[in-house]
């Protein structure tokens, strides 16, 4: 008899499962507000810009991470496969990105959004590369994705730099940091 490669039933997730995907935006917007308070004199406009740049970094990730994380190993697996006549999938598959990558991406840009004061140039681009790529190890842990972590990871750390090329723009050009 074949043995089907689906677990019969999966374990529920926990609310303390979402709790580790949180931790790292969690404390990087308790830092900023905390370290801009002291300087503003003013906790709301403190909490208002934090939440205004984890808002523009959301849409960014949120709308481009999931599929560009996805492009380039689909494109390899295409041409691992030799068969270019597939190309076609990858429009169904961009689409499907989110349902895996989604969250993962909305959590990178979250404690983008709150560090992004600090964020310049290429330090930028290789930050936002480490925590697309630890959040997403942590999203495919969390979702019991574990054959696929390292795979799922390094699409979170490639789409993590390539969405922060779009939010921080080029990195020979350096922000003025606030």
């Amino acid at each position: 008899m074949r043995r089907s490669p689906f677990p019969e039933r999966a374990a529920p997730m926990h609310p303390g499962h979402l709790l580790a995907l949180l931790a790292l935006p969690l404390l990087a917007t308790v830092f900023r507000v905390v370290r801009f308070a002291r300087s503003d004199g003013e906790v709301r406009i403190a909490i208002w810009d934090c939440v205004w740049d984890q808002l523009r970094a959301m849409a960014v990730f949120g709308i481009l991470g999931p599929p560009i994380g996805l492009l380039p190993f689909a494109l390899g697996a295409l041409v691992i496969d030799g068969e270019l006549k597939h190309f076609v999938l990858l429009v169904p598959l961009s689409l499907l990105s989110y349902l895996v990558g989604a969250v993962p991406a909305l959590a990178s840009a979250a404690a983008v959004g709150a560090i992004a004061p600090w964020l310049a140039g290429w330090r930028a681009l290789w930050t936002c590369s480490a925590i697309g790529f630890a959040q997403s190890l942590v999203w495919f842990v969390v979702v019991d994705l574990t054959d696929t972590i390292v795979t799922g990871a390094a699409c979170g750390g490639v789409a993590g730099m390539a969405c922060a090329r779009v939010f921080f723009g080029s990195p020979g050009k350096e922000r003025l940091a606030r």
